[in-house]
């Protein structure tokens, strides 16, 4: 059953058109469970594989620094599955203001 809280958008079925023509299955993504895998993972528990992500912001004077938590491999593999480059998530760390 669809979640109605989460729109029918196209690339919510990318990641199981990649996972089906690769014949791979995404592991990590059942809490308690990393080993448990599955070829058609829904949107939800993608998205719960990011809920440990911190931005922290650093005020020095007039300098604002960012770090962000790193990302782990379940994280790059979502991403790419999404057709989402890395650089659009580690760039927001490099992010400094003067």
């Amino acid at each position: 059953m669809m979640n109605p809280f989460l729109p029918n958008w196209p690339f919510l079925t990318v990641n199981h058109d990649l996972l089906w023509c690769y014949q791979e299955e995404l592991t990590g993504i059942f809490p308690g469970n990393p080993k448990r895998g599955t070829a058609t993972p829904t949107m939800e528990r993608m998205l719960q594989a990011f809920e440990d992500i911190n931005l922290t912001v650093f005020r020095l004077g007039a300098q604002v620094l960012y770090q962000l938590t790193p990302l782990t491999g379940v994280q790059e593999r979502i991403l790419g599955l999404l057709g989402i480059p890395l650089t659009a998530y580690t760039g927001l760390a490099a992010l400094q203001s003067a």
